[in-house]
């Protein structure tokens, strides 16, 4: 099996038998993480501005201080029809090892959260999605860590960048 996770990129595992402890049989990128920091990113959800909630994740810096300013980078997802997840993203790591606040959002037209949610933008793109991106609202949580005067968007695809 391949294990991966938000902050290591998978490398080859065996499991004996029911219940048995992962044996790590490939170590590729111990050179890299060896080198490097990492951040875990963190679960968040929001309210738009119709109360419908959003889903989505920070990337913070790895020497992250809650008492210092950081600039935001909004990262949106092509597609429309794609989502982000918990799992290992370069860009967002690189981001954030720079010094970047990253926030990645699954606005309205993500997959992953039922069919209505994914289809609600056909005919109607960019709409609602768009006030789903809102980054005032994907901000309010964060507590003050966030320079409102440095404030990026970025993303691929739909995203329009």
């Amino acid at each position: 099996m391949i294990i991966s996770n938000a902050t290591r990129i998978g490398d080859v595992f065996w499991l004996e038998g029911v219940g048995g402890q992962p044996k790590q049989l490939t170590h590729l990128n111990d050179e890299l993480f060896s080198s490097s920091i990492w951040s875990e990113p963190e679960d968040i959800w929001y309210q738009s501005f119709d109360g419908k909630r959003i889903h989505a994740w920070i990337q913070k810096p790895p020497d992250f201080d809650p008492n210092k300013k950081y600039p935001l980078i909004l990262n949106i997802h092509g597609g429309p029809h794609t989502a982000y997840g918990f799992v290992f993203d370069h860009e967002f790591q690189w981001m954030a090892a720079k010094g970047y606040v990253v926030l990645y959002p699954n606005p309205r037209g993500s997959t992953t959260y039922g069919q209505e949610f994914g289809n609600i933008i056909q005919y109607h793109y960019p709409g609602d999605d768009y006030k789903d991106l809102d980054g005032r609202r994907g901000r309010s949580h964060q507590r003050g860590y966030i320079d409102e005067k440095k404030l990026g968007v970025t993303g691929g695809s739909a995203a329009g960048c």
